[in-house]
């Protein structure tokens, strides 16, 4: 997907259909961008730390945040930039946001409409309402803060590659020249969690990829080390909000229509 050099309006849409696995460029502009998976799981990752966006859900990246996007599975992608004057009325940080019925309407209504220097002012309403839902959104907890303390970098590198990993930080003290207790610390002060909190936080995530994989709840209960779905489930619960069945109706199964 190619980032524009300029908006040409205040709300610019993209869309693109993109295979599992793809990774973009590393870059920033001066907009912000509403990132958005109609179907598929994106992973945005910055220098503050890793959002992962499955269906319902949306990163949102502020201007001048430089992040990168990997389909973690196919995706049928759509993006949208906000100028610099609407993303100041979203006032969010870096985050993962709800994305509710109405907005996911909003969002492919404007997809429908090509870049244009002079939109109508029926199309400038719809940005508005666009732009005020944004605003409102709720801000959900599917990211994992990354602590920049050197000492703690091999360790995040160590768990990021495979979060299944259950290494004590013991084993990192000659590693990288800090106490465990210290190590304890860091965490704590980087990220606002503890590290069992933050590893039980990758580890859910992961768990969430391999749901939209279509991978069952007893399999990525077992392939993550838990020893029952329940105990899974209690996790999943305890980090996300909501069970993993619930998550997987809400987020898969088909709308309601009404007569």
């Amino acid at each position: 997907m190619s980032i524009p050099q300029q908006l040409l309006q205040r709300i610019m849409p993209r869309t693109k259909d993109v295979p599992m696995g793809n990774l973009g460029p590393r870059h920033q502009h001066e907009w912000g961008q509403l990132q958005y998976a109609v179907r598929g799981v994106l992973q945005v990752d910055t220098s503050e730390g890793r959002f992962i966006s499955p269906p319902n859900r949306a990163v949102w990246i502020p201007p001048h945040v430089d992040h990168q996007v990997t389909t973690l599975t196919e995706v049928q992608y759509r993006s949208i930039y906000v100028d610099i004057i609407w993303t100041q009325q979203i006032n969010k940080p870096t985050s993962v946001i709800e994305i509710s019925p109405l907005v996911k309407e909003l969002i492919l209504y404007v997809m429908n409409f090509p870049s244009s220097d002079s939109p109508d002012i029926f199309l400038e309403r719809i940005w508005q309402v666009l732009v005020d839902q944004l605003s409102a959104a709720m801000i959900i907890p599917y990211d994992i803060p990354i602590p920049a303390d050197r000492r703690l970098q091999p360790i995040i590198k160590d768990l990021l590659s495979d979060p299944t990993r259950r290494t004590p930080l013991e084993y990192w003290e000659n590693k990288v020249g800090a106490s465990a207790r210290t190590l304890r610390r860091l965490f704590l002060l980087h990220t606002g969690m503890g590290f069992n909190q933050w590893r039980q936080r990758l580890i859910i995530l992961h768990g969430l990829e391999l749901l939209d994989l279509g991978k069952s709840i007893t399999d990525v209960a077992l392939s993550l080390g838990y020893e029952s779905s329940s105990a899974f489930s209690t996790m999943f619960k305890r980090q996300l909000g909501e069970s993993p069945s619930k998550y997987i109706q809400r987020t898969y199964s088909p709308p309601i229509k009404t007569p």
